[in-house]
């Protein structure tokens, strides 16, 4: 019953009318109505790895340095997807919900060689995260003047990440292995952001956009392969998911 009072309320959102006529004005409202467009933009985050070990022969490893226990992560990549809102003018107010999605090769890969000093020995670190597809759900509010309008805009915001760990230890090889391990899932969280939009004619309008945004952080274990000579059960990589996105996009009103 309350999916459907949900769903009768956001068909009501959405065909109402576009304008109350207590607000009806003689001006042009070019930013009133339901639109849908298409984006595309640059993803880029400086996120970060902390490591620590599981078992305490490994956390000791960590706090040797034998392992990296903070990495930076230096990840970029392409975005592009589409977008449905819907704007609600009053004179120079512009108030507007818009939900997006968008395909993401965001991604970084980080090689790090270790040595111990109580652990002595080389040992290989892979870590790597990418970002598969991100959208969010915000609320905009905006100031118009004649056909331009700028706005600040927050709400949801969500992505499906991979997050990967590779180590393994001292040479020989045979002496201590890991599993590689990887962490795929879809984090939420929130973003928060600004833009400006510029109408062209009756329809169309162009925007450029920046937003921020947080998914929290995602843990990937890494076992010890059995039989390899390791101790206990390996280490947690803990990876930062935030993100900044700057984009470029353009809509179709349907007035």
């Amino acid at each position: 019953m309350r999916i459907a009072y949900l769903s009768a309320a956001l068909v009501a959102l959405f065909t109402a009318p576009a304008v109350s006529p207590a607000f009806a004005q003689d001006m042009a409202m070019p930013f009133n109505g339901l639109y849908a467009g298409i984006n595309g933009g640059y993803d880029f985050s400086k996120n970060n790895v902390r490591t620590s070990g599981i078992a305490p022969a490994n956390a000791a490893t960590v706090a040797d340095g034998a392992r990296p226990a903070l990495v930076k992560m230096d990840n970029e990549g392409f975005l592009g997807g589409v977008q449905l809102g819907r704007n609600w003018q009053m004179n120079q107010y512009v108030f507007g919900l818009e939900t997006d999605a968008q395909y993401s090769d965001m991604r970084d890969t980080r090689n790090i060689v270790t040595t111990g000093t109580a652990f002595p020995g080389t040992r290989n670190n892979q870590f790597r995260q990418n970002m598969n597809w991100f959208g969010t759900t915000r609320a905009r509010l905006g100031y118009a003047w004649d056909n331009s309008m700028v706005y600040g805009t927050g709400g949801v915001a969500y992505g499906r990440l991979k997050e990967t760990t590779n180590f393994s230890g001292p040479a020989p090889a045979s002496t201590q292995q890991f599993t590689s391990s990887y962490n795929t899932h879809t984090n939420f969280g929130y973003t928060v952001g600004a833009g400006f939009e510029q109408a062209l004619g009756d329809n169309f309008s162009v925007k450029t956009e920046y937003l921020y945004y947080d998914l929290g952080r995602s843990p990937v274990y890494s076992n010890v392969i059995a039989g390899s000579g390791g101790t206990g059960n390996g280490y947690l990589s803990s990876f930062n998911n935030k993100g900044q996105v700057v984009r470029v996009g353009i809509n179709y009103r349907m007035n």
